[in-house]
């Protein structure tokens, strides 16, 4: 289970005490549990978020300390949440594979299946262009940027390079 200096996981939704929030992208199943969160506030009382999943695997957490705001994923879905109030700030894709995070430049990079996307506390900051068919490997967080390689439909790999101020990309395996 993750724990960070604000909230962390939790096996399942409490059976009373905490106060308990709702979040869906769709507005669908807000009352199954989904991906568990319990939030510790710096100030006021701590509470509970259930937030309902993707499509995908991966479920994660990441934490803006600054803002005090959590990027939640669950199961691909993406939620930013305020972690005083509870406040949704922003959902975003329903695909998101995984997460990096860049001590450099204080950005969460976000990665679906062909693109990236960079967040900071108070939103989305940029997306890239598609990068790969399906897939990426070997990925580094090198400074102000990201590298890899992209999957090519010809069953090979080719590398690429993000640089994390703007989102713009050098190389990969898909061409517009």
């Amino acid at each position: 289970m993750k724990s960070l200096t604000y909230c962390k996981e939790l096996p399942g939704l409490p059976g009373y005490g905490e106060s308990l929030r709702h979040y869906s992208a769709t507005g669908q199943g807000m009352h199954r549990d989904g991906y568990v969160v319990e939030f510790n506030p710096s100030q006021g009382q701590s509470w509970v978020g259930n937030f309902q999943p993707g499509g995908g695997n991966l479920s994660d957490l990441e934490e803006f300390t600054a803002n005090q705001t959590t990027l939640v994923v669950a199961k691909g879905q993406g939620y930013l949440v305020d972690i005083q109030s509870g406040t949704l700030i922003a959902l975003y894709e329903s695909d998101i594979n995984f997460l990096l995070k860049s001590a450099a430049t204080e950005l969460v990079i976000a990665g679906t299946a062909t693109d990236f996307s960079a967040y900071t506390g108070i939103g989305k900051v940029w997306t890239t262009r598609r990068i790969s068919w399906d897939g990426f490997r070997n990925l580094v967080v090198n400074g102000g940027e990201l590298v890899g390689e992209s999957w090519c439909f010809d069953d090979s790999w080719l590398p690429f390079k993000v640089d994390l101020s703007n989102g713009i990309v050098t190389g990969g395996a898909y061409y517009e």
